[in-house]
């Protein structure tokens, strides 16, 4: 096919301008039948890359009673020409979005983990009937008009505050992980994580947040600590060892580690869950453990 080899940007007819152009000796059998049955006269095509790079041809057919495209014709199409070519563009990345929601829709709601998805332009695109569930079990959310509605004015607050934070990243992947604590009517601790998804071109696609109760009436370990809050396995250590008593240079004695490691530890563990002083990290952890 022509448009194939033209490059992008090309805009011809098949008739060159020609009233005796005869299409049907210039297709293919099946073109050809199709053509006589619609009476075709003539065709014009304008070739352009898309934003993915993938070639693509828009053909535009006239029958015999409107006749060939002439020269205004064409030159009509090129004023035309970058218009043409943003709508499709516009109507491949929506289809990609639809097909990503239609995806992450699928995936999420066959998971009985509550999870929830907003998109990169701040609006929820859905929530599974797990994340529902959690809302209305500890009376601390709601779904209304589309998105997370908090009981609690301040959890509202930070939430919006910390959604912004990754859908407003200067750079891509610049936005880490957020996490917010908040408590139920019974004064129940609840964690709300906030992960940023990427598409393949490292642009932000939308944020994945999930819904964990924290509360557990037994002994810490290093896995039920990863559940209450966000750390490394090593940091879940250094964790283990503080709530036990121990300082950083205690610490650091019982894990073969240099002070200066455990320290580095404690600091990031501090900056993944929010928190800018040791002994309410601390507090919090083992109010969750009940």
């Amino acid at each position: 096919m022509r448009a194939v080899k033209e490059p992008p940007g090309s805009i011809y007819s098949f008739s060159k301008g020609r009233d005796d152009f005869n299409i049907t000796s210039h297709v293919s059998l099946n073109s050809k039948v199709w053509a006589k049955a619609v009476n075709m006269k003539d065709s014009a095509c304008y070739t352009f890359a898309l934003a993915d790079g993938r070639r693509m041809a828009l053909i535009i057919n006239r029958n015999k009673q409107q006749g060939v495209f002439e020269q205004k014709d064409l030159q009509l199409l090129n004023r035309l020409a970058t218009h043409i070519q943003r709508a499709v563009n516009l109507y491949v990345e929506l289809h990609k979005q639809r097909q990503l929601k239609q995806g992450l829709d699928s995936a999420i709601n066959s998971l009985d983990h509550p999870m929830a998805i907003y998109s990169a332009t701040g609006s929820l695109v859905n929530a599974n009937p797990a994340f529902i569930q959690f809302g209305k079990t500890h009376q601390v959310f709601s779904i209304k008009d589309d998105a997370i509605s908090f009981h609690n004015e301040d959890n509202d607050e930070q939430f919006q505050k910390m959604l912004l934070m990754l859908t407003l990243a200067d750079e891509p992947k610049a936005a880490g992980m957020e996490v917010m604590f908040m408590k139920n009517s019974e004064d129940r601790l609840l964690r709300l994580q906030l992960r940023p998804l990427y598409a393949g071109d490292a642009q932000l696609s939308g944020v994945l947040i999930e819904a964990k109760d924290t509360l557990m009436s037994v002994e810490p370990t290093v896995d039920i600590i990863g559940q209450v809050i966000t750390c490394s396995e090593a940091e879940a250590k250094v964790v283990l060892c503080l709530l036990a008593g121990n300082d950083a240079t205690e610490t650091a004695a019982t894990l073969s580690l240099s002070p200066h490691t455990v320290r580095s530890h404690i600091k990031e563990v501090l900056n993944k869950n929010n928190f800018t002083r040791q002994i309410d990290l601390i507090a919090m952890i083992i109010k969750a453990l009940g």
